[in-house]
């Protein structure tokens, strides 16, 4: 699998140490508003069970005065902390905030990110150099010219693939990869790093990696030391250790019909660790938002130097418009209710869990559900892709109604700062030129997720057949962004009357982006990157090659017969394995296997060039001596029809990089 906040973070240090603010949360009031939202939203989805931790921390740093009531957190205190609901249900067992473990996906991002910076403080690692410097047992390799470096990464800049190679285990036992098994897995690198941002798993995971090798430590060791114990954090945890699993929620999924069902836990592999393998409690998490809220401090302990706290909260380097949200290093600009925030959530099999952060008021709200929706394209073989396509064919209605409702938990943000946070001055934008008729033009286009770019052909197939978003130009101020106008409003930002959010174009040497801001961006595809271009072609023309065949008898075209015949049936033979087994196999380790294939699609993607040419020849040699008469003219239009999908099959061939590696990764 969401400006100016560091102005507004900075102006918490300005408060004077001698007097606290007031508390601007009841806890009472507060307590039973959380508890009737949150019971409404498990009844309406079916969700078991659910924890919410609510902190306020008004005071200064320094002043030791406790503000208000509520269970202690250090320099803070947590105004609401509640489990709802059960750990699962087949036992029935209450969700008890102060011990039960969930497990928080992608918030570990923001710990790694923490000892990332901490170590940058201390001169341990330097942030623009290659990260091969620090690794010990694995080496990225060298695609492109620029290398890959912790700032990259730091930034979701590091251009690796979105394909998850053997990320998730059940066992803790099962979870360790040793360096050989984590250089096989390494996803490939898919675009040259900082060329623009992507949401990057395996990028996160490969910084745990270097953290832990620069530090000279493993990634569970280094956050316990350096974030969990400081912190005391005592229930926090990476991974989830068997001998503790009496102690966690389970995790479960929810399917269209509402119907819920438990499923094995997802440990993360070490490849994956530091991108989302964090387990917690729920006071383990009042206390990690109350540090953040006072700038990287808890209880006179810090982790986070002043320079780090505004690295990790550097937005303004990322923006991709002067009105939109950004991201720093980990955390993203967040408006609910047009608040000013900042925020991570997570997701991990049968959890999905959300923090944010309003530092000007010095409050914090995490929550975590034990259950997520089944997403029937979470696989990685043609076979899943096939039976996705079918169950959503089938039940596509269901999913649509199903997602609101569970949406609804992430709509809590949107309530809560409506009713709770005081409103925001979000700093206004010069309108500056608007973009003209030449620069509306170039917006014009199909818009795909840079995070949908993949190293392996069955994902970026499946992102190919998902398509995108259109772009279309109305008139000299309106574009058409999917169904609906947006008008703009300032230099390259449109906005629509009854939607408070706008979409931002961005320009750049690098291409062309929308997007609502922070990670959530789109870049304009090529003319090329098509389904009907790159998709269809696949399926279509490999028979017209095979066609081929029908001029067997023929002495003048039998041999590029044979070859037509034979290049089609080991070509699509070779696609399918491709397309059906090459992440199981990856992940098994039974490259052998991959080899052979790929041996043969580099083969046979040589024989259609020869078939390209020996029927390109046919025909020019018929057109040279005159068509005579009709069967002649059909014979000449049949080869080239052969001639020319045999050369789009070679085109298609390295465009996906079929066999660019015969020997597999």
């Amino acid at each position: 699998m969401h400006n100016t906040v560091c102005t507004c973070l900075l102006a918490l240090t300005a408060i004077s140490a001698a007097q606290a603010a007031p508390p601007l949360l009841d806890p009472e009031e507060l307590n039973t508003w959380a508890r009737d939202y949150f019971e409404e939203r498990l009844e309406n989805t079916g969700v078991p069970g659910a924890v919410l931790v609510i902190v306020e921390d008004r005071r200064p740093a320094g002043n030791e005065q406790t503000i208000g009531t509520g269970q202690d957190t250090g320099d803070g205190r947590a105004v609401v902390m509640q489990g709802f609901g059960v750990t699962t249900p087949e036992n029935g067992e209450s969700v008890d905030p102060a011990h039960t473990l969930f497990r928080v996906g992608s918030i570990t991002k923001v710990v790694t990110a923490i000892v990332a910076l901490q170590l940058i403080d201390e001169g341990v690692i330097d942030p623009q150099v290659d990260v091969n410097d620090y690794l010990r047992e694995i080496r990225v390799p060298e695609k492109f010219d620029t290398p890959v470096t912790v700032e990259h990464l730091l930034r979701h800049t590091g251009g690796f693939g979105s394909e998850l190679r053997g990320a998730e285990a059940p066992y803790e036992a099962e979870s360790w990869l040793s360096g050989e098994d984590i250089q096989r897995l390494l996803v490939p690198r898919v675009r040259p790093p900082g060329l623009y941002p992507a949401y990057d798993n395996n990028g996160w995971g490969l910084l745990g990696l270097v953290l832990a090798d620069a530090a000279g430590s493993n990634y569970p060791q280094l956050i316990r030391t350096r974030v969990f114990e400081p912190l005391q954090m005592t229930g926090a945890g990476i991974g989830l250790p068997d001998a503790r699993r009496p102690l966690a929620s389970r995790p479960h999924n929810v399917g269209p019909a509402g119907d819920v069902w438990t499923i094995d836990y997802s440990l993360l592999t070490t490849f994956e660790e530091g991108a989302g393998d964090a387990t917690v409690t729920g006071a383990d998490m009042a206390r990690f938002m109350t540090a953040l809220l006072r700038r990287g401090e808890l209880d006179g302990v810090r982790v986070l130097t002043e320079a780090g706290f505004e690295a990790l909260t550097d937005f303004d380097s990322n923006r991709i418009h002067p009105a939109m949200p950004s991201y720093g290093r980990s955390v993203y600009e967040f408006r609910p209710a047009g608040r000013k925030a900042i925020r991570h959530d997570g997701g991990i099999s049968g959890f999905v869990s959300s923090m944010v952060l309003y530092p000007d008021s010095g409050i914090g709200v995490f929550f975590s559900i034990n259950a997520q929706p089944e997403n029937p394209f979470a696989g990685d073989s043609l076979s899943s892709m096939i039976a996705a396509i079918t169950t959503y064919l089938q039940s596509g209605d269901r999913y649509q109604a199903m997602l609101p409702e569970f949406m609804k938990f992430f709509e809590f943000h949107e309530a809560f700062a409506d009713k709770y946070i005081p409103a925001s001055e979000i700093p206004g934008v010069d309108a500056g030129d608007r973009y003209g008729e030449e620069a509306l033009n170039r917006l014009a286009g199909n818009y795909v997720a840079t995070r949908n770019d993949y190293g392996v052909f069955i994902g970026n197939l499946q992102a190919r057949l998902l398509g995108g978003i259109r772009v279309e130009v109305v008139d000299g101020n309106t574009l058409r962004i999917g169904a609906d106008e947006y008008t703009q409003t300032h230099n390259g930002l449109f906005e629509k009357a009854d939607d408070d959010e706008p979409y931002a174009f961005a320009i750049n040497e690098q291409g062309v982006f929308m997007g609502t801001g922070s990670l959530f961006i789109n870049r304009k595809a090529a003319a090329h990157e098509t389904a009907l271009l790159t998709v269809l072609p696949l399926i279509l023309l490999p028979p017209l090659v095979l066609s081929g065949l029908f001029y067997a008898r023929n002495a003048a075209t039998r041999r590029a017969a044979k070859t037509a015949g034979l290049t089609a049936v080991a070509f699509v033979v070779a696609l399918l394995l491709e397309a059906e087994y090459a992440n199981s196999f990856l992940v098994d380790g039974r490259t052998l296997s991959i080899f052979f294939w790929r041996l043969l699609l580099a083969v046979s993607t040589v024989g259609l060039a020869i078939v390209a040419y020996q029927f390109g020849a046919t025909v020019l040699r018929d057109v040279g001596n005159g068509w005579s008469g009709f069967k002649a003219a059909c014979k000449t239009c049949h080869r080239t029809l052969v001639s020319a999908s045999a050369a789009v099959l070679v085109v298609l061939s390295l465009h996906w990089e079929l066999a660019a590696s015969v020997f597999g990764g």
